[in-house]
C-alpha cells in the first residue's frame, strides 16, 4: 500500500478567513441597508409630517415628482396634480432660466434663491427656495424648501419706500431752515429704558443756530441740549419741549422770556 499526505493547512486557513470576511462584508451589507432604509423612513416621514412646502424635482426635465401635503395646501393643487406637473407650470421666470438655475442647484454651486411662484388660483407670491441634490434609488434629484417671503418683501419695499420719503423730507426742511434768518435748530428726544425723555441732542441747525451757540454746525450737531444749555431745565423749557413731543401740540413762547447759558458762563435773554 502505497499513502501521500499533503500539508493543506493554510489552505484550511485562508478558506476560513475567506468565510469571516465575507460573513462580516455581508453584516456590513446588512446594516448599512437597514440604515439607508432607517434614513429614508425619517426623511418620509418629515417629508410627509412636515409643515413647510417641500418638493422632490428630476433636475434634467424640471417634473416635480413629489409634493409634501404643506406644497399641496400652499400652491392649491392636489398632490398628484403637482406630481403630474413641471416646475414651469409653478415657476414665474422664463423656463430656460429655470433650468440654468436647476443646473446650478445640482452642481452645488448656490443653494438658495428668490423667484415668483404661480399658485393654482393665479395669485403670484415671492418665494425663497432652498434646493439640494439628493440621491434615491440611486438618482440624483433636487429637494427644494419653499417658504413664501411675499410678506417680509412688501415690508422691506414700504420700509424703504418710507426711507427715502423721510431723507427727502429731511432735505426739504433743512433747505427752509437754512433759508431763514432767526435761529432753528432740530432737536431728537433722548429717551431712558424706561421710555422716558432724558434729554434732547440736536440733529440740524441753522447757521443762525450755529452762531447764537457759537459753536460751527459740526460740533453743535450731536450734542445733547442740556449739556448746552443746562439752564433750559432750571427754566422749565425743557420741560415745554417734552410736552410738545408727548402731545404734539406746538409751543409758543412769544410772551416768556427764559435765559440761556453760553458758551464761557454768559446768560442771555431769549424769548
Amino acid at each position: 500500500m502505497v499513502g501521500t499526505h499533503t500539508d493543506i493547512t493554510e489552505q484550511v486557513m485562508m478558506k476560513e478567513s475567506l468565510k469571516e470576511l465575507n460573513a462580516t462584508l455581508e453584516r456590513k451589507v446588512a446594516e448599512r441597508t437597514a440604515e439607508l432604509a432607517a434614513s429614508e423612513e425619517r426623511f418620509r416621514l418629515l417629508f410627509e409630517q412636515h409643515g413647510a412646502v417641500m418638493l422632490v424635482i428630476d433636475p434634467e426635465s424640471g417634473a416635480i415628482l413629489d409634493a409634501n401635503p404643506a406644497a399641496a395646501a400652499f400652491y392649491g393643487y392636489s398632490r398628484n396634480d403637482l406630481r403630474g406637473m413641471t416646475i414651469d407650470r409653478i415657476n414665474c421666470l422664463p423656463p430656460e432660466e429655470v433650468s440654468d438655475l436647476r443646473n446650478v442647484a445640482l452642481k452645488g454651486v448656490q443653494s438658495r434663491f428668490v423667484m415668483p411662484h404661480r399658485l393654482a388660483d393665479g395669485t403670484v407670491r415671492t418665494v425663497e427656495v432652498h434646493a439640494s441634490p439628493i440621491t434615491r434609488d440611486g438618482t440624483t434629484l433636487l429637494f427644494s424648501l419653499v417658504t413664501d417671503i411675499t410678506a417680509q418683501r412688501e415690508l422691506d419695499q414700504n420700509l424703504t419706500r418710507l426711507s427715502e420719503a423721510s431723507e427727502q423730507g429731511r432735505l426739504r426742511l433743512k433747505a427752509i431752515m437754512d433759508s431763514l434768518l432767526d435761529p432753528h435748530v432740530l432737536l431728537n428726544a433722548v429717551r431712558d429704558d424706561a421710555g422716558k425723555i432724558v434729554d434732547f441732542v440736536f440733529a440740524d441747525a441753522n447757521e443762525a443756530a450755529c452762531e447764537v451757540n457759537r459753536l460751527p454746525w459740526e460740533r453743535l450737531v450731536g450734542l445733547p441740549l442740556l449739556g448746552q444749555h443746562p439752564a433750559a431745565e432750571t427754566t422749565d423749557l425743557f420741560g415745554r419741549y417734552v410736552k410738545v413731543v408727548e402731545s404734539g401740540e406746538p409751543l409758543i413762547l412769544d410772551d416768556w422770556s427764559y435765559p440761556q447759558d453760553m458758551l464761557g458762563g454768559e446768560v442771555r435773554q431769549y424769548r
